[in-house]
């Protein structure tokens, strides 16, 4: 059964700032808007899965109690950012969306309920 995903407003706006900087850097917003969607599917993915996949980086672990995980994104090969995301029940919430050349994360970063 698919679980529901969620996005906080923090990172429906995370998204938003990527994908404007994908328009900067490309220089064309149809290639940018596609971009976006492409991620959104990506994300909306993660319904289906079966297993746990792709842990943050153990050094990010260490900062949370629960589990992080993370999916890359980017435009063919070229991967460039990240949606960190968590199980909580039977809901994937994505917690934070971050370009992959941004320092790891802290538990400055994430504040959890």
């Amino acid at each position: 059964m698919p679980r529901p995903i969620r996005l906080t407003a923090e990172t429906e706006s995370q998204l938003a700032q990527a994908t404007a900087w994908y328009q900067e850097r490309s220089g064309i917003s149809e290639i940018a808007r596609q971009w976006y969607d492409g991620f959104l599917i990506e994300m909306k993915k993660l319904r289906f899965i079966e297993d746990e996949i792709g842990l943050t980086p153990l050094q990010e672990q260490e900062f949370f109690e629960e589990r992080l995980f993370e999916l890359h994104y980017g435009s063919g090969r070229n991967k460039t950012h990240r949606a960190i995301f968590r199980f909580v029940g039977g809901t994937i919430e994505i917690v934070t969306i971050r370009h992959l050349s941004q320092r790891g994360l802290t538990n400055d970063d994430l504040k959890f309920d």
